[in-house]
């Protein structure tokens, strides 16, 4: 708040000696001083502002042009994903049937998949399809001989 030596300057700047009521002297004085308060912030946050410069630069990124190999001092951060593991998925065929049909399966049941036999089967890695093969017999067990990888252009559109 202000001293008495303040108020008796704004009571003489606002003419009201001439007997005006003492609550409206009260809210002109209240008045002044928070208009002389926001002055004052004003005043601070523009002195604030002339103390420190700002420097702004373009930014500049790495080209993806240079053909860098995939190990290598250059690539450690890609070392550590080479641990991580995928689900491949062999996809032999599909097939759509009705709820009944699939509780009528039994031991020794056949479903009949859309995918004509030797026609190549899709390879799924975590669920994406990343390559098309046919499929080979190695000992007891199925396997896949790749016969081609899928597109980046169109594994990028099964995003």
């Amino acid at each position: 708040m202000l001293d008495d030596e303040n108020e008796k300057n704004m009571l003489d700047e606002l003419n009201l000696n001439d007997g005006t009521d003492k609550e409206e002297i009260q809210e002109e004085i209240e008045e002044m001083e928070s208009k002389a308060f926001d002055d004052e912030l004003v005043q601070g946050e523009a002195d604030a502002g002339t103390d420190s410069t700002v420097t702004v630069q373009p930014v500049q990124f790495a080209s993806f042009d240079d053909s860098v190999q995939a190990s290598g001092e250059a690539n450690k951060n890609l070392d550590i994903l080479m641990d991580v593991k995928l689900q491949l998925t062999v996809e032999l065929g599909r097939a759509v049937l009705p709820i009944k049909k699939v509780l009528e399966l039994t031991k020794g049941s056949i479903i009949e998949l859309e995918k004509v036999a030797g026609e190549p089967v899709e390879l799924y890695a975590n669920g994406k399809l990343i390559a098309n093969g046919e499929v080979v017999v190695i000992e007891d067990n199925f396997g896949l001989r790749i016969t081609s990888i899928t597109n980046p252009d169109e594994r990028l559109k099964g995003l």
